[in-house]
This record gives structure tokens, sequence and C-alpha cells, in this order.
């Protein structure tokens, strides 16, 4: 379990068109600079808001289910078909000079 981790699950709870994921504490936190991993999954549209159970918060996108657990902090990613196919992440950032 990592703070990138927690962060982008809870972003992913909340994202709607025109949200922007970055992964630093401060501005010159070296995470703002570095491409993770979970960033060349494919994400695709969201299939609706998240639920609620108690502490734990679910929301489910074309290519991957999102679960964040508050009482916990554990996250799960459970990307459908291995993660393959393009990434939303890549394609946006074609545009933007890393």
């Amino acid at each position: 379990m990592s703070c990138v981790t927690q962060s982008l699950a809870a972003f992913m709870l909340g994202m709607e068109e025109g949200s922007y994921f970055g992964s630093g504490m401060h501005w010159s936190d070296a995470g703002w600079h570095y491409w993770f991993p979970e960033y060349n999954k494919p994400l695709g549209k969201p299939k609706g808001q998240y639920t609620r159970d108690g502490f734990v918060f679910k929301r489910s996108f074309e290519h991957v289910d999102v679960t964040a657990d508050c009482e916990t902090l554990a996250t799960t990613f459970d990307w459908h078909g291995g993660g393959s196919g393009p990434a939303v992440a890549r394609e946006a950032a074609a545009s933007v000079d890393l």
C-alpha cells in the first residue's frame, strides 16, 4: 500500500470530466514529475457515481473497479482483462511536455 495508490483511489472515486490528478505532496515534491505504472492502465468512462458501505467506497469504470477502505486505508484496483488496452492517462499526457 502506498500513498500514491491511496490518493489515486480517492481521486477516482470523485473525479469527473475536467479533473486532473497529481501525486505531489507540495510544489517541490518529485512526485509531480514521476510517471507511476498505474498511469499506463486503461480507465474508461465511469459506470456511475461511487457507492458507500460504512467506510468502504467503490466505483466502477469501463476497465477497472476501484475500492478504498477509509478505516484501514486499503485500496484495490481490479483491472478488467489484465489492464491491457489504450491508457487514458497516456493519451492525455501526449499533448503535455513532461
